[in-house]
């Protein structure tokens, strides 16, 4: 096996694993949880749907430029790539974060007057 592509797959792929397995967990419960609180599951699939996408995106540009400066390309145009997708991945994480936020704690009805905490539990 070629020294760099060892180099490459240590470097980029074996940090980046935790993390698409986190996010491949959260949408897979996302489905499986469906049918018991829709809306929750609908926005945490999409946020984990993304996240999954921007991670394994982020991993593949960061790849493809690696072997593009070993191509002859300059290390400006790198940096350029680079820093596009990383401004564009972090705002879009804004959204998706809220979006978990949202799934989280936006979904609660507020208790009916006259019910305390307690009772509405039960």
């Amino acid at each position: 096996m070629n020294q760099s592509v060892i180099t490459i797959f240590i470097t980029m792929v074996i940090p980046e694993l935790p993390f698409i397995a986190i996010y491949l967990i959260g949408l897979v419960l996302a489905i499986v949880r469906r049918k018991r609180h829709n809306t929750v599951s609908i926005l945490a699939g999409v946020y984990f749907f993304f996240k999954l996408i921007f991670s394994a995106l982020g991993l593949a540009i960061s790849i493809y430029t690696t072997y593009s400066v070993n191509q002859g390309h300059t290390y400006s145009e790198y940096m350029d790539i680079q820093q596009t997708f990383s401004v564009l991945s972090f705002l879009f994480g804004i959204f998706l974060f809220v979006i978990l936020l949202y799934a989280v704690f936006g979904w609660r009805e507020e208790p009916k007057p006259g019910i305390s905490n307690e009772q509405s539990v039960q």
